[in-house]
């Protein structure tokens, strides 16, 4: 199952990241810039696009499977 952890350049609850990926290596972690823990609020633009590449990445590999 596809994954993406979205985590603020300056969010402090990014503790867990390690942890999850050693337990899902295939996830996804990108980092947005200039946000908190509340990235999506901090940076809806940069958040968004985030998700809607992250999408697209899901679909075209579903596409070639």
């Amino acid at each position: 199952c596809p994954v993406l952890l979205l985590n603020g350049q300056f969010d402090q609850f990014r503790i867990g990241t390690r942890a999850y990926l050693a337990a899902c290596p295939t996830a996804r972690v990108e980092t947005i810039r200039r946000a908190g823990h509340l990235s999506n609020l901090d940076q809806p633009e940069a958040f968004a696009d985030a998700l809607l590449r992250f999408a697209g990445d899901v679909a075209d590999s579903a596409h070639r499977a």
